[in-house]
């Protein structure tokens, strides 16, 4: 006699209440019940996306003011960590900013 699917799954199921010292009839908990909160970035990005908070991007920011201002706050990144987070913080799938070249330098303000 072939067992279908459906009845494996319960066997198992069975089983591992059993196991967990569980009555064999009941119901399995849901995994998709359970929230997780979205972890808080750190590091460089996480520094860029505070000035965000804070509303530093309200105005055109080219790359040498983003590095000045994480000095300022203690976090002292390289000059291509922070282009580089930048250019992450413009493309999908986050989008947050924008930049625009002027004067052969880009600039980054906040996506509206």
């Amino acid at each position: 006699m072939k067992k279908t699917t459906n009845e494996i799954v319960t066997q198992i199921r069975a089983l591992l209440n059993e196991l967990e010292g569980a009555p064999a009839d009941a119901s399995p908990v849901q995994e998709s019940a359970v929230k997780t909160t979205p972890k808080k970035a750190t590091g460089c990005i996480g520094a860029i996306q505070g000035l965000i908070d804070e509303d530093f991007f309200k105005t055109q920011k080219a790359i040498s003011q983003v590095v000045d201002k994480l000095k300022e706050e203690g976090q002292p990144y390289s000059r291509e960590l922070v282009s580089m987070n930048l250019l992450n913080l413009v493309k999908p799938p986050r989008k947050i900013l924008r930049r625009i070249k002027e004067n052969d330098q880009w600039q980054y303000i906040v996506r509206t």
